[in-house]
């Protein structure tokens, strides 16, 4: 639902340990009380997961505002 209407821009980094970790700035939507832009970071620790939290995320702001 919400990766077929917008595209995330996923970034590699890597840490100082040199572990890679994939982040990504997503729009939640509206808030109801301020009329403010809602936006969250994720990161994860492979592309699938990224994916799967962001849409898990955007899920729970829907249904709790």
């Amino acid at each position: 639902m919400f990766l077929e209407r917008f595209i995330m821009k996923i970034t590699k980094i890597t840490n100082k340990n040199g572990n890679t970790v994939y982040r990504s700035q997503i729009y939640l939507g509206t808030d109801v009380i301020t009329g403010k832009k809602v936006k969250a970071t994720i990161t994860a620790s492979t592309q699938k997961e990224l994916k799967r939290l962001a849409r898990q995320r955007q899920e729970t702001f829907n249904l709790n505002g």
